[in-house]
């Protein structure tokens, strides 16, 4: 392993074979990461919740990397459309998982707090109900019977609380858009907005052109955005 480092240093290849092996991950991918990660948690905060944010971040990328490395080969797996398709979609909920459980750590004002809300975000505390709009309430008390059965599952409704906590459609909405609508990246593909290659997959009437059209688009979205601004609030990197 020694050898491999030092043949790294000084501008020579080092073998697939060797690079493969547990001893060669342990020392150029495990330890790196665990470290960088440890500083970018601790960077953010001095608390135990920024400590374990990062090293969730070093899990994460460590049992992806060793999955690319030792794992099946997709080239050597013969799915049908279906069978990648449901790959596709674990990999994407899997993914999703694991950035809000570290988020929970990283938004937290501690760890306590932050372990209270994971727990409760996998029911150890119950099964709340989303609250309704009395004026909601108020029309169903005429309904009679249907009031009782309406009270008992208004939980599986999909309606906003009064706390202007997004409701099921609210979320089934913005998930349409993080997962199902073109990216920055994938609008600008043509332009190379990235180090990394970008397949053009975004519709053609989605794929950004410097033209009269896209400025007042753009311009418009600008606006909208700017009269949303309600209240103003301090950038989140200010704090540290």
């Amino acid at each position: 392993m020694h050898f491999n480092r030092l043949r790294r240093q000084a501008g020579h290849g080092v073998s697939q074979r060797d690079n493969q092996t547990l001893g060669a991950f342990g020392s150029l991918v495990v330890v790196p990461l665990f470290f960088t990660m440890t500083l970018a948690g601790i960077w953010h905060g001095a608390g135990f919740q920024f400590l374990i944010f990062g090293l969730m971040h070093g899990v994460y990328l460590t049992i992806n990397h060793a999955w690319r490395m030792f794992g099946p080969k997709a080239a050597e797996m013969n799915r049908g459309r279906l069978a990648e398709a449901g790959v596709v979609v674990c990999k994407v909920v899997l993914t999703y998982l694991a950035v809000l459980a570290a988020q929970v750590m990283f938004r937290a004002s501690s760890l306590g707090a932050a372990l209270q809300m994971l727990g409760g975000m996998i029911g150890l505390h119950g099964i709340d109900a989303f609250p309704l709009p009395n004026m909601v309430m108020t029309m169903v008390r005429h309904l009679g019977p249907i009031h009782t059965f309406f009270t008992q599952t208004h939980h599986i409704l999909i309606v906003p609380g009064e706390d202007s906590t997004p409701g099921p459609a609210s979320l089934a909405l913005r998930f349409f858009i993080v997962w199902a609508l073109p990216n920055s990246q994938t609008i600008m593909a043509k332009f190379s907005p990235s180090l990394t290659a970008v397949r053009p997959v975004a519709p053609r009437w989605l794929s950004w052109q410097p033209t009269v059209r896209w400025a007042l688009a753009l311009g418009f979205l600008l606006a909208l955005s700017l009269m949303s601004l309600q209240q103003t609030k301090v950038f989140l990197y200010f704090q540290f």
